[in-house]
Order: C-alpha cells, then sequence, then structure tokens
C-alpha cells in the first residue's frame, strides 16, 4: 500500500509544469518595456523630423512631388503659363518670332517627357527657362519704349467668337434648366480650349423668356447659367475661369410675343474675358517661377 501510495504520488509530482523564478519573469518584462519605448520613441522622431521637411517647403504655384517625371511635368505646366502670358501681354504682336520658338521647344519637351526622356527634357526646359525671361525682359522694354502694342486687337478672342455665337444660340426647353442635346459638343470644343488657355475665363449670362413671374423667371436663368458651369467643371475647368450670372427676362433677343421668338430669349449668353488686363505699356509681366526657383539646379 505505501509503495503504491509512492508511486502515485511521483506521477502527480512529474505532471506539475516547471516554473521560472521570478526573477526571470521581471527581467523580460522589463526587456519588452525597454524595446517597446525605444521603437515608439524611434517611430516619433522620424515622423516629426518628416513633416519639418514637408512644412519647410512651400511650392509655388504646383506642389513638388517626387520623381524626376513629375517634376519635369509641374516645370512644363508653368512654362506653358508663363509663354501663354506672354503671348497675350503682347509677345504676339511685338516678337512673334520668339514666341513661336519657345512654342516650339515646349512641344518638343512635352515629347521627350511622354517618351522617358525627362533628363534630356531637363536640359531643354533649362534653355526654355532662359529663354522666357530674357523675353520677360525685352517684353518689358519694349512696352515702354515702343508702340507696337497699340491698339493690337486680341486675336483669341476673334477666332473663338463664332463659336461663342453658336452656343449663345442653343434655346432651352420651356421651363427647363436641362442641357439641350446639340450643345454638348460645342461645350465640349469650348472647355477644351479653356484648358489650354488658362488665363481666359467664360462668362455665362442665364436668359429666359417673359412668361411667368420675374423672380421665377430670375431664379430659372440662374439654374440655366449653372447647368453650363456644372457640364464645364465636369471636364476639369477650374472655378476661377468660369463666371455666373443671371438676367432672367431682361435683355431679351427677340419680342416675346410669338412664340418661336420666345425659344431664342431661353438662352444662355457666352462672353470670353481675359483674367488679367491686356496690353498696358506700363504692364507688368506676372512673374512664375523658373525651373531653377523650383528645384534650384539639381
Amino acid at each position: 500500500m505505501q509503495l503504491a501510495q509512492s508511486h502515485q504520488g511521483n506521477n502527480i509530482a512529474g505532471a506539475q509544469p516547471l516554473r521560472a523564478p521570478a526573477p526571470v519573469y521581471l527581467f523580460i518584462l522589463k526587456l519588452l518595456l525597454l524595446i517597446s519605448v525605444m521603437l515608439s520613441s524611434g517611430c516619433v522622431s522620424w515622423s516629426a523630423s518628416q513633416n519639418d521637411v514637408q512644412n519647410s517647403y512651400q511650392p509655388y504655384p504646383y506642389p513638388l512631388e517626387q520623381g524626376l517625371k513629375n517634376r519635369v511635368a509641374d516645370a512644363l505646366r508653368i512654362a506653358n503659363l508663363r509663354i501663354e502670358q506672354l503671348n497675350l501681354s503682347g509677345g504676339g504682336d511685338c516678337v512673334p518670332a520668339r514666341i513661336y520658338r519657345m512654342q516650339q521647344l515646349a512641344h518638343r519637351i512635352q515629347q521627350e517627357h511622354l517618351s522617358g526622356l525627362n533628363q534630356d527634357a531637363l536640359h531643354d526646359l533649362r534653355v526654355l527657362d532662359q529663354q522666357i525671361n530674357d523675353t520677360e525682359y525685352g517684353l518689358r522694354y519694349l512696352q515702354t519704349r515702343t508702340t507696337c502694342m497699340d491698339s493690337q486687337p486680341d486675336r483669341q478672342l476673334t477666332a473663338m467668337q463664332p463659336l461663342l455665337d453658336e452656343l449663345s444660340r442653343f434655346s432651352f426647353a420651356t421651363d427647363q434648366a436641362k442641357l439641350p442635346d446639340e450643345m454638348i459638343t460645342p461645350l465640349l470644343n469650348l472647355s477644351h480650349w479653356l484648358k489650354n488657355h488658362p488665363v481666359y475665363r467664360v462668362e455665362l449670362i442665364g436668359h429666359t423668356d417673359a412668361v411667368g413671374s420675374e423672380s421665377y423667371n430670375a431664379q430659372l436663368a440662374l439654374q440655366r447659367a449653372e447647368a453650363v458651369t456644372t457640364f464645364l467643371k465636369q471636364q476639369g475647368i477650374a472655378d476661377h475661369q468660369i463666371l455666373t450670372d443671371a438676367q432672367g427676362e431682361h435683355n431679351p433677343i427677340a419680342t416675346n410675343a410669338l412664340a418661336q421668338n420666345r425659344a431664342q430669349n431661353r438662352r444662355v449668353r457666352f462672353n470670353l474675358r481675359l483674367l488679367l488686363e491686356r496690353s498696358s505699356r506700363s504692364q507688368q509681366v506676372k512673374h512664375w517661377p523658373s525651373v531653377t526657383e523650383l528645384w534650384g539646379d539639381r
């Protein structure tokens, strides 16, 4: 009996798990806490340093993205804006050959960029940048010493006038602000032009016939102009390139006595304006950053 009890006691004792001494547990716990603190401290420090670098740089007017491809795209976009502004500020009248050469070089840079030849594009961008700077300086000289810009018509607006007249003739359905189907294609042409000419703004003035109250017609006219605005924004046109207004039943282009004439009055009138005042010999060309100003000599 005693042997059986002794044997049973040995089995029970053998089944008990081994336990580590308390100091070992404390050491492991302290080690884990130390590692956790070190990792946490390192992450916070790295994140803060990254934010400091980002906040210390304030690009103008586009964010400077990482990678040569995106940097070339940003610089080319600004160069095209500068060329367009020079063209509209008198360069197209005073130095048209120089403007044409810069436009051709910008086109070549665009092709290099699309082909992945961004190092070549960067080299040509620096050449173009210098040409633009020289033209800006020369144009300021011409504006103060010559009369080459006096009374020059805006050729861009003259070329666009037929499209504006066509859009202004489309008739809306009675009591409706939905765009006429036949208006879509000309609107797409206008949106494409506005994207390529960012220094212009389109003015949209809604109109109605004389049926209904004056207050209701004013609201309906605004809804028609806003329908055009919504469509243009969906095509990527910036807010500052669109100005919306409404005149309701006022300023009709035909008498409202006949139904056919009333249809002509249910329209949106289109005008184009320069965002910058044009053709002043004392005008200063707006400063855009050069390639070097964007990201130095990198």
